[in-house]
């Protein structure tokens, strides 16, 4: 059995119960007010998740590991309240990395190690598979190729 990371256990379970302030705390130095930023996108973007969500209706890595009764990693993740595919975190995570990350070059690398974090501790903690992921990615560029999104988030 693999060992259990706890530091990176603790900076994930932080990213999922505070994805907003997570991404504030790590984007410091942006010119933009990500809080604000992560807002409008979470209230543009959240009806077609959840239309995708539960059109899909995936159960989730751990629900499926409970109702087989295995044991597939030792964390209470709270806030899960809706189906796996895609993935929410991940969406928002990308959309508003992207856009300040292409509105601040100098934080653009950081920018992308921050959607890769967000998109691993999804896994991680069992509350997404891989496929959900690879899902939120294309889902993240047909929202930020969206000719009204880009306007509105200058991208």
């Amino acid at each position: 059995m693999a060992e259990i990371n706890l530091e990176h256990l603790q900076r994930y379970w932080y990213c999922d119960q505070n994805l907003p302030q997570f991404l504030t705390n790590n984007l410091r130095g942006s010119r933009a007010d990500v809080l604000t930023i992560f807002k409008e996108i979470e209230t543009d973007t959240s009806p077609v998740i959840l239309k995708l969500k539960y059109a899909f209706n995936r159960p989730r890595p751990n629900q499926l590991a409970h109702y087989y009764k295995l044991k597939l990693f030792p964390i209470n993740v709270s806030k899960i309240d809706t189906p796996s595919y895609p993935s929410k975190n991940a969406i928002l995570a990308t959309i508003v990395c992207e856009i300040i990350g292409n509105n601040n070059p100098n934080l653009y690398e950081k920018c992308q190690k921050l959607i890769s974090h967000v998109e691993s501790s999804r896994i991680y903690l069992g509350v997404n598979y891989s496929t959900d992921i690879v899902f939120s990615d294309q889902i993240s560029k047909a929202i930020l190729t969206n000719k009204e999104f880009a306007k509105k988030y200058q991208i």
